[in-house]
């Protein structure tokens, strides 16, 4: 792993994200709301077959870079055959119960729905391939591919669905979809197999059962992961309105483009930790390989929150005032958001160490968590404020506990995990906490000054603490590590 395959796949991941924002403006402009709300609807097809896997592919991507690092190469590539095999079953078991969905509906529905049931059947059986191929190239740590089949993805998809929807609507709509997801099953299968090999397809019931056991917990554990990250949007429609939410939605939009930083960094990650551990390397050096990326990403994303957080209300005023009531609940969201970012490598080292299932119940617990809090602070009339403090609350929670428990599986005592706990989150007390407290004594002193003043105190309050801190230098030179974890990777072994 290095700089470079973060960046690869974060500026494809970026790319994916300007499509998807445009195609997701231009597609509500051609569809009407009740075509759009169906065309959403039948996507769901999609997102949830994967269930059928059974984790066995977030087996493929934690233990074939273990027995690589182990020089268990034959295993290895055992491993990618049986996981294979269970990725054609489920896609004929969704082939077949697709099917006879459609025999039992096609009594009471019209041609057209059938139709588009059964295309996204289609995507759904066949989309398993991607999933898979995806995945290959995620455990083979080949983030080049992994890159250019999320952006060339998104880019497909925008130049089929856009004419297509815009010249027949919702058959266009459903033409698009179904065209491009095709073509990037197509070109993931032809580029796998050009850079990794064919593979056999070998049912082993023993395997399959071990790769399930490994796998789903995985499974459960980011499943958790999306409905807590999906369940403030649920609750505040359900309590406050499809208007509050609108105002609410726009903020959790932002932040989700600046999580597109700590998701690289923690898919390209999980698998690296993976090899090293199969390598038997020393706490120290794996350390270096969990805990110093995370501080570097405290030292980076700290000042882009701040920066975030002093601009947004002129962004705001100028682009977005009808949104100005949820603008509040953004700053508050962005401020909890640091933790969010935090807790990634911890739960990536802890599933690595086959502790998902400690891990999973953290995830349940932080769900909990957040569901309770953001009821509680609705009923004190605190509306979308208080879910977006709930979900800072929860964040924290989960960060604490995870990084907690990953410091005491790396041979902290628990003083020491203490201590080491401040250590980490040093950056949010003085990049973050402290130039904002400055900030609004400033404004308490000099009111009615220029917005952008706060983003010029922001600047020199961070540059000095950089300059004056030998601490935050020696932290933000670990981000060398992200640039020769590579080149030393045979250091890491003993």
């Amino acid at each position: 792993m290095s700089l470079k395959n973060v960046f690869m796949f974060f500026s494809a991941v970026s790319i994916a994200k300007v499509f998807s924002v445009f195609l997701f403006f231009l597609i509500t402009k051609f569809l009407e709301p009740s075509e759009y709300g169906l065309f959403l609807t039948l996507q769901l097809i999609t997102m949830y077959t994967p269930i059928f896997c059974l984790g066995t592919m977030e087996t493929l991507v934690k233990q074939y870079p273990f027995y690589i690092g182990k020089g268990l190469f034959e295993k290895a590539r055992e491993l990618e055959n049986n996981v294979y095999a269970s990725i054609v079953l489920a896609s004929i078991l969704v082939a077949i119960i697709g099917g006879i969905i459609i025999i039992v509906l096609s009594f009471r529905l019209k041609f057209l729905m059938l139709i588009s049931i059964a295309a996204m059947t289609i995507i759904s059986s066949s989309g398993f391939f991607f999933m898979f191929n995806h995945g290959r190239s995620m455990a083979h740590q080949n983030f080049k591919m992994t890159g250019f089949l999320e952006g060339f993805q998104s880019i497909l998809m925008f130049i089929t669905l856009v004419p297509l929807t815009y010249f027949f609507h919702f058959k266009g709509a459903i033409a698009g979809y179904f065209i491009s997801n095709l073509a990037i099953q197509l070109i993931s299968i032809y580029m796998a197999t050009k850079k990794f090999g064919p593979l056999k397809f070998k049912i082993k019931k023993n395997e399959l059962l071990k790769n399930i056991k490994i796998g789903l917990p995985i499974s459960m554990i980011w499943w958790f992961w999306g409905i807590q990250q999906s369940i403030d949007r649920l609750i505040s429609m359900s309590l406050l309105g499809k208007t509050m939410t609108g105002y609410y939605g726009l903020g959790t939009r932002i932040v989700s483009t600046l999580s597109l930083i700590p998701l690289s960094a923690g898919r390209v990650l999980y698998p690296k930790i993976s090899e090293k551990l199969g390598g038997n390397c020393s706490r120290e050096q794996l350390e270096r390989i969990v805990v110093g990326p995370t501080r570097v990403l405290g030292i980076i994303i700290c000042p882009m929150i701040g920066i975030v957080l002093t601009i947004l209300p002129i962004f705001y005023e100028l682009l977005f005032k009808e949104y100005t009531k949820g603008l509040q609940s953004v700053q508050i969201l962005l401020i909890g958001f640091y933790f969010t970012c935090q807790v990634r490598n911890g739960l990536n080292y802890l599933i690595a160490i086959n502790k998902q299932k400690l891990a999973l119940a953290y995830m349940s617990s932080c769900l909990a968590i957040c569901v309770i809090m953001e009821l509680f602070f609705v009923k004190l009339k605190l509306g979308i404020d208080g879910i977006a403090l709930g979900v800072s609350i929860s964040s924290f929670y989960l960060t604490i506990v995870v990084w907690g428990t990953t410091l005491l599986q790396l041979g902290y005592t628990i003083k020491n995990v203490f201590f080491k706990l401040l250590s980490l989150n040093r950056p949010f007390v003085l990049f973050l906490l402290l130039p904002l407290i400055l900030i609004w004594v400033y404004k308490k002193i000099c009111a009615g000054q220029p917005i952008y003043y706060e983003l010029i105190i922001y600047l020199i309050v961070v540059t000095t603490i950089i300059i004056i801190s030998e601490s935050s230098q020696k932290h933000l030179s670990e981000i060398l590590v992200l640039i020769n974890i590579k080149r030393n990777s045979q250091k890491l072994s003993v």
